[in-house]
């Protein structure tokens, strides 16, 4: 084989790495937001990095796929449904790293109250041997309409 045809070769090769890890980090970005949805806390872990760092909106940072996990199941668990659109999706590879901007629209009802937050998450990404994973998340929120008392936790009963 010629330098030539091996240089044509290598430069394929590395278009399809590129785009086999865009793929794989637009399938993790679906999977979370199916996660979310689904009340699928397992499947919503294997989105993240172990050391994984989110921030939603003006909550505090979240340390840890435990602490992400728990804090979402208090979230969501009360809402009758929710509904989590991803769209934009923009994905930086560079150097075994990545990034990606990507915009929501997620809905929460509950008891026939809806609340609607638009936003965009800004995502950093580590490869790991089992795939891509979040390494840290930010929801920034753009706007928001509908009831925000839909997200607040369930009054629980006072101990006698």
């Amino acid at each position: 084989m010629s330098a030539s045809r091996r240089s044509d070769a290598a430069a394929l090769a590395a278009q399809i790495r590129e785009l086999a890890d865009r793929r794989a980090i637009e399938d993790a970005l679906i999977a979370y937001a199916h996660a979310l949805d689904a009340r699928n806390y397992l499947r919503l872990r294997e989105c993240l990095a172990a050391d994984v760092r989110v921030k939603y909106g003006g909550a505090p940072w979240l340390a840890g796929v435990e602490q992400v996990a728990q804090f979402c199941a208090r979230a969501l668990g009360s809402l009758d449904a929710t509904q989590h659109r991803l769209g934009s999706i923009d994905v930086k590879l560079e150097r075994g790293r990545a990034a990606s901007v990507s915009y929501l629209c997620a809905e929460h009802l509950k008891d026939g109250r809806r609340f609607t937050v638009g936003g965009r998450y800004v995502d950093r990404w580590t490869r790991t041997p089992a795939g891509w994973r979040i390494a840290q998340r930010e929801l920034v929120i753009l706007w928001t309409d509908g009831d925000p008392r839909v997200l607040e936790e369930p009054e629980r009963p006072s101990s006698p």
